[in-house]
C-alpha cells in the first residue's frame, strides 16, 4: 500500500516535460517577437540578456533540485543480528 502511495503523486516526466516546453515557447518568443527584443541589440542589453537566461537556468537547476524530494526512510532494516 505504501509503495502505491508513494508512486502516485510522483511524475518527474511530466515535471521535466513542462520545464522544456516553457524553455522552447520563451526562445521562440523572444526570436518571433522582433520589436521586444530590439533592445538587446545593443552591447549593454546583450549583458543584460546574457544574465537574465544565466538567471533563467539558475531557477531551472533549483527547480529540478528541488523536484527530486528525500528519499523516505527504510522501514525494514537489517541488523547484524539478523544476518
Amino acid at each position: 500500500m505504501r509503495r502505491q502511495i508513494e508512486a502516485g503523486p510522483r511524475h518527474p516526466a511530466q515535471r521535466g516535460t513542462v520545464r522544456r516546453l516553457l524553455t522552447v515557447a520563451l526562445l521562440v518568443l523572444l526570436v518571433l517577437a522582433q520589436q521586444y527584443s530590439a533592445p538587446y541589440g545593443t552591447p549593454i542589453g546583450q549583458l543584460l540578456f546574457a544574465a537574465y537566461l544565466v538567471s533563467y537556468a539558475l531557477v531551472l537547476l533549483w527547480m529540478r533540485r528541488i523536484s527530486r524530494g528525500v528519499p523516505a526512510p527504510r522501514l525494514l532494516v537489517a541488523t547484524r543480528e539478523s544476518w
